[in-house]
């Protein structure tokens, strides 16, 4: 991959935490339902994942 390819992934693995964020965590606890513990541990999780996939991406180019 090239260096441009590279930072378009990490920028849109940092995109995909925010919506992750926004979708399951956020969601959750705005929710009528009332706050659902999984969708929270669920948003978390796959935000982290995001995160240091984004970050392993954006490193590798030094």
């Amino acid at each position: 991959m090239t260096k441009k390819q590279r930072e378009d992934i990490s920028k849109l693995l940092y995109d995909l935490i925010k919506l992750t964020y926004t979708g399951f965590i956020i969601g959750s606890v705005i929710s009528p339902k009332g706050l659902n513990m999984l969708h929270v541990i669920l948003g978390i999780s796959l935000s982290l994942v995001f995160f240091i996939v984004g970050y392993w991406f954006s490193r590798k180019d030094e």
